[in-house]
């Protein structure tokens, strides 16, 4: 029988999948064939291909997206228009498929990684879905106030996905500063617990670069009305 720490991270998937914005068009088949590649890579008969011991490898899949997405703001690119148009409601329902973060509990309780790692995990995560959740209801009247909780929310989002990322960094056993648990890079590194270091990580850390700029895009725009009234 499966564990029930994967049958958590199968539905939270499913979730993430059917909460990502629709704005972003075609956009959505690139992200659903690099899903689908990471998939073919992990089902590979050779399942030494995780990149373990290649760290560029491991840099380029874990946070290329998030880099390429970052890049495409500042340059204003295609991406940066679509995200200029899109409803904040719309990138807080894909973070909320971030309770997915309960199976790290699951699988501590299976001995499947260390319990300080999975507690805060999952603690981390699961503040930031809930959160979120609220945020989207609220998001319906959007005020000064709203603004501000967006602001704090987007904030302890991103430091806890970053704390979380560094963790599994800090704890592959081929770089020389290790400090962590290498159970946990072993974790987060195996099939299906790679989607998450290879993927929605790295796009929930997108969510999160989005939703600041265009908190900040939002505040330019209204100090040059501002500055344009009589």
């Amino acid at each position: 029988m499966m564990p029930a720490f994967k049958w958590a991270l199968f539905a939270g998937s499913l979730l993430g999948f059917i909460w990502l914005p629709v704005r972003l068009g075609r956009w959505l088949w690139f992200l659903v064939l690099y899903f689908l590649g990471l998939n073919l890579l992990f089902l590979l008969p050779s399942h030494g291909w995780v990149p373990a011991g290649n760290l560029w490898v491991f840099l380029l899949l874990s946070h290329g997206p998030w880099v390429a997405v970052l890049a495409d703001l500042l340059f204003q690119g295609r991406l940066a228009k679509v995200f200029a148009d899109m409803p904040y409601r719309q990138i807080l329902l894909f973070e909320a498929a971030r309770l997915m973060g309960l199976h790290f509990l699951l699988s501590a309780r299976d001995g499947e990684v260390p319990l300080e790692f999975a507690a805060e995990a999952c603690l981390g995560e699961t503040i930031t879905a809930l959160a979120a959740l609220i945020l989207f209801f609220v998001a319906k009247k959007p005020g000064s106030s709203f603004r501000m909780a967006l602001l704090v929310w987007n904030t302890y989002g991103i430091a806890s996905l970053g704390a979380l990322q560094y963790k599994v960094y800090q704890s592959n056993p081929f770089l020389s500063p290790a400090r962590y648990s290498r159970e946990i890079f072993q974790y987060m590194t195996d099939y299906p617990q790679g989607w998450l270091t290879f993927f929605w990580m790295p796009l929930a850390f997108a969510g999160h670069l989005v939703i600041f700029y265009k908190i900040f895009r939002d505040r330019v725009i209204a100090s040059r009305q501002a500055l344009s009234l009589p």
